[in-house]
């Protein structure tokens, strides 16, 4: 993606906020394969990686970009599997498909994003930062944005009933969606034709939004591009016409790169500093790329992170501290530079189901986890200590446990390295509150009766009713039930009367006696 030039040189105005287009262009080999053991393939910008891929986000630039380059403490040990910068701010994918975002809130201050609270439990499968706005593709193939709104368009303002989406980027005030079927729906702000899909435009596998121009990759290989070309940016390279040559794309605020079916990058638009292909890329496979304003960074089949932008600043460098790192995906911002890398974090926490009361079985469903560890072995725990002998997936709640949490914790291993992770704790494991009831059929006076007595959740133990403060003895429970006979009554007069509806529960065995009946008058002689 792209941003929109204010100036020639030097950093982007804060206002309007720059806009970039982005595109990640291949998967890299799994851990354990040495990283130049693969082919490069191909992937759309918002694309998680595998979750043997996945890990840990790092990110980088000048101080003032700290909130951006900083992921939030209680992320630390989640595992991410796609990352996508924006204006002055990050988006990222968790390995369960929740998007998270942090940095600058278009108030120049430090403030998380606010993703919209209509995401929460949704799942995603696709994420776009822009300039001013963040957009994301549900699992469902819906599409949500938000973000700096204005009256003449943007990218927030989603086109009503827009389904089977796969994929999508933001530039500087458009969007721009892949569907299903393979074409292409447009939306925002209308700059220099950004909105004017070419007519038939089929086929499409992935596109990059710029500035005030887009460019899309065809099933076939080429690329077509549409928009503003007051720079070159609509100027493709010879390359990029013949079929099959083109691999992935991305955009800047007035041009694009590409890689090509040799694996080399080939470059177009203003700025010969952006157009000058770095030494560092001479011989190397390039499996990944993104872009900015500003800026390019590609990514090698060696885990090798390149980026040029023809500055001098030293904080814009690739950090030493990646070299050699499992290096997956790249992601170019405006102000910050950030790349995924492989490592053991937490994808999806353990989970426990069940009802937390003795005589019942819990069940625990391990966690997963990133950067494909060696081992996972899991522990039951009550109140935090480990349930001795409990490692399997159920754990059978016995008097033992009464008052106390349950935990299921996953401990992942790869190396020296060890990782855990542990389920939301059930509540305190109690008796259940039993209830107690009573049926009898009609009866008559001077006649004996039957009454069942029952008691939820198949209680053992006994119950003593009692008929007219008179207790007819205990009765020993089986599966929760048991009979009481009612003895002949001597009230003179023949009658039905109403059995009683209540008892006490067995726990405490009160004398708890059934209404009085009344008797019934005589009948006239």
């Amino acid at each position: 993606m792209s941003v929109d030039p204010q100036n020639t040189r030097g950093w982007p105005e804060p206002t309007p906020r720059h806009r970039r287009g982005r595109v990640l262009a291949a998967a890299v080999a799994s851990l354990g394969l040495t990283l130049s053991a693969l082919a490069a393939i191909p992937a759309n910008a918002v694309t998680p990686v595998p979750l043997a891929q996945a890990g840990s986000i790092v990110s980088w630039g000048p101080v003032q970009t700290t909130p951006s380059t900083t992921v939030p403490a209680a992320l630390a040990q989640t595992a991410f599997i796609a990352i996508d910068n924006g204006g002055d701010f990050s988006l990222a994918l968790t390995g369960d498909n929740r998007v998270v975002a942090w940095g600058h809130n278009g108030t120049q201050g430090a403030q998380p994003q606010k993703v919209p609270t209509s995401l929460n439990g949704v799942k995603v499968k696709a994420i776009a930062a822009g300039a001013n706005a963040a957009g994301v593709v549900t699992q469902a193939g819906s599409v949500v944005a938000w973000g700096y709104k204005r009256p003449s368009g943007d990218p927030t303002q989603v086109p009503a009933g827009l389904t089977g989406v796969v994929d999508l980027t933001l530039g500087s005030d458009h969007a721009v969606a892949i569907k299903s079927n393979g074409t292409v729906v447009t939306w925002g702000y209308l700059r220099g034709g950004a909105l004017n899909v070419p007519a038939g435009l089929t086929g499409v596998k992935e596109v990059a939004a710029g500035s005030s121009h887009t460019y899309a990759l065809k099933n076939d290989g080429t690329v077509v591009a549409w928009g503003l070309n007051n720079a070159g940016q609509l100027d493709l390279p010879a390359e990029l016409t013949v079929p099959g040559n083109v691999k992935a794309i991305a955009s800047r605020s007035q041009g694009g790169l590409a890689i090509l079916a040799n694996d080399t990058v080939k470059t177009w638009g203003q700025d010969p500093h952006l157009n000058a292909i770095p030494d560092s890329l001479a011989g190397k496979t390039v499996i990944a790329i993104d872009a900015n304003s500003w800026t390019n960074i590609a990514l090698d089949s060696e885990g090798g992170v390149h980026r040029w932008d023809g500055f001098t600043d030293p904080t814009r460098e690739v950090p030493a501290s990646l070299d050699g790192a499992p290096v997956t995906a790249v992601a170019a911002g405006v102000n910050h530079d950030s790349v995924l890398v492989s490592d053991v974090k937490t994808a999806v926490a353990p989970r426990v189901t069940g009802t937390a009361r003795p005589g019942q079985t819990l069940t625990g469903t391990a966690g997963t986890f990133s950067g494909a560890p060696d081992n996972v072995t899991n522990q039951w725990l009550a109140n935090g200590t480990p349930i001795a002998g409990a490692t399997g997936t159920s754990l059978a709640l016995n008097a033992t446990h009464l008052g106390k949490r349950i935990t299921y914790r996953s401990t992942a291993t790869k190396g020296a390295l060890t990782r855990t992770a542990t389920s939301t704790p059930t509540s305190p494991v109690a008796k259940p509150t039993p209830t107690v009831g009573l049926a009898a059929p009609a009866g008559a006076y001077g006649r004996a009766g039957t009454v069942t007595v029952t008691v939820s959740n198949s209680a053992t133990g006994t119950v003593t009713l009692t008929l007219n403060g008179r207790s007819l003895g205990a009765k020993t429970l089986s599966r929760g039930r048991t009979l009481y006979s009612i003895p002949r009554t001597t009230t003179p007069a023949d009658g039905p009367y109403a059995p009683p509806t209540t008892a006490t529960p067995p726990s405490t065995r009160p004398h708890a006696p059934p209404p009085t009946p009344s008797p019934k008058p005589a009948p006239a002689p």
